[in-house]
């Protein structure tokens, strides 16, 4: 559910309002390195049209939640220890 807004290049910094945060219970900030930050700005150049830095297809509003987690652990899934005690491969 991230904004352009909620990035700050100059201080390096992704705000989570509390409304965003799990379980609601104070804001956030996260405090980008070099490579993190880098690859928002990459990013904006390629999906900064929007108010969201992880648009849907129809750029109305952000991708589903889980989204990028499932994405990740697809990604991921290559190195998980195979029941033989090899690695899997998807």
């Amino acid at each position: 559910m991230a904004k352009w807004e909620d990035i700050d290049v100059e201080a390096a910094e992704w705000f989570h309002p509390k409304a965003n945060v799990k379980g609601g219970l104070a804001d956030m900030r996260i405090y980008l390195s070099p490579f993190a930050l880098n690859q928002f700005q990459v990013l904006h150049k390629i999906k900064g049209g929007t108010d969201w830095c992880f648009p849907a297809l129809d750029a109305e509003c952000h991708i589903g939640t889980k989204s990028m987690t499932k994405q990740i652990g697809d990604h991921q899934a290559m190195f998980n220890e195979a029941k033989d005690g090899g690695h899997a491969r998807q």
